[in-house]
């Protein structure tokens, strides 16, 4: 508060064997003799190995591919790249698309853009490659394209339905942030009378113990629908920086868009964060419990 341009992308008991009736039965002398002279002294292997195809996981980005096929080897080549160096947006798109720069990092390569339904088509198709590559890695099921860049009319100045702020250092995106136009979330609580005599103090409660969410609904505006930020960059401040730009960009429309709401920080929502996103929420929030969650 995913998980990489491409499409690639669980005991049962033991149960004892029962005897054969047969087994019961005394054979005769002859039989015996038989079947005792046809069980060979050594067992043999009588299938040969003919290098069939194992599937491995890489350690590193998670995909799980089959090396001794081409194609494989290369979906993973790329899958990886973006996992660990970030999604190569190229130079093209950063130096082509200035306008829609809502973060600038002085006397550095580090820029936010900003990209929704009214953005150009390559725009879009960008945004939607790192999602894919995002909700990958994070495990979220995926938002279907038309629903992404959908509009809740055609007039540009409304508000998106979903909104994608690409955190961008040089060429490659390292974070990513897609907010969700939303009016109602659950209120994260405390823990019951039960739960407080036997844990630590709320601020310090570790974020993956079960959240208790209120059954009332309240007002929201701005969904934190998936945030990412690339294993090699975090600690860096990326994701709290993505959501205070988001944040800061929504009311700047508002003071263009006389129907558009100004937006502070009780007004948002996360989307049922792991457990990463909620240790992200409550740095953001400044608290452990009061803010809020939704389902998208």
């Amino acid at each position: 508060m995913a998980d990489n341009k491409l499409n690639a992308f669980a005991v049962l008991a033991k149960r004892k064997a029962l005897e054969s009736i047969s087994d019961n039965v005394r054979p005769t002398k002859k039989a015996a003799t038989k079947e005792t002279n046809s069980i060979p002294k050594q067992l043999t292997q009588m299938q040969l190995s003919l290098g069939q195809k194992v599937q491995v996981q890489c350690k590193e980005c998670g995909m799980d591919y089959v090396p001794s096929l081409a194609v494989d080897r290369k979906w993973h080549n790329i899958y990886h790249k973006h996992i660990v160096d970030g999604y190569d947006v190229e130079s093209s798109f950063v130096q082509g698309h200035t306008k829609n720069v809502v973060y600038d990092v002085e006397g550095a390569t580090d820029r936010i853009f900003y990209v929704d339904h009214t953005a150009r088509s390559v725009q879009k198709r960008k945004a939607e490659d790192v999602l894919m590559v995002v909700q990958k890695e994070l495990g979220a099921v995926p938002i279907p394209r038309k629903d992404l860049w959908s509009s809740q009319s055609i007039d540009p100045l409304q508000p998106p339905e979903y909104a994608a702020y690409m955190y961008i250092r040089g060429h490659r995106c390292i974070g990513f942030l897609l907010t969700q136009h939303i009016s109602h979330a659950k209120r994260v609580l405390e823990p019951g009378p039960a739960r407080k005599a036997t844990e630590q103090p709320p601020s310090l409660e570790p974020a993956e113990q079960p959240l208790r969410i209120s059954l009332q609904s309240f007002p929201a505006k701005l969904g934190i629908s998936r945030i990412w930020t690339l294993a090699s960059a975090r600690k860096e401040g990326i994701a709290l920086q993505l959501l205070d730009t988001a944040l800061k960009h929504q009311n700047r429309r508002a003071e263009r868009v006389r129907h558009e709401l100004h937006v502070e920080k009780q007004d948002v929502a996360f989307s049922q964060p792991t457990e990463a996103g909620t240790r992200l929420a409550r740095r953001w929030f400044g608290e452990a419990y009061g803010w809020k969650i939704y389902v998208d």
